[in-house]
């Protein structure tokens, strides 16, 4: 594990006001570490993020802005509506935006190859 995969967690933690704890089990992974992609990473901090909220209501706690028409959705449900054009938000879909966000900042790559299929280390070079 290096010091960007390491980055990229901490940042995701706070991000998403998650602590990752050993009953959460380990980072997602496939037969190869190389193999392991944005998504099922994005999948992963959601099901940690569902279990630390769980019975509580989750919300956008950052600017985070409405896909369809530009609205900041801070404030809102993760599982909610844009308040300008009733665009629906997933609490996945809040995930993977935040996953990639996290992705294009530490690793310095352009938006475009930050996908749910791109593999941390073989497409990004995560380290």
């Amino acid at each position: 594990m290096g010091i960007d995969f390491l980055d990229i967690m901490f940042r995701l933690e706070k991000k998403l006001n998650v602590r990752v704890g050993r009953d959460d089990g380990p980072a997602p992974r496939t037969a190869n570490i190389g193999e392991t992609t944005a998504g099922q990473l994005a999948d992963w901090f959601d099901k940690i993020r569902k279990k630390n909220f769980s019975g509580k209501a989750r919300r956008v706690e950052q600017s985070l802005h409405c896909l369809n028409c530009a609205a900041d959705l801070r404030g809102i449900p993760t599982h909610g509506f844009c308040r300008a054009c009733g665009r629906e938000i997933s609490d996945e879909e809040y995930a993977w935006r935040i996953v990639r966000e996290v992705l294009i900042d530490v690793l310095a790559v352009d938006e475009d190859e930050v996908h749910r299929d791109a593999r941390l280390i073989k497409d990004l070079g995560t380290s």
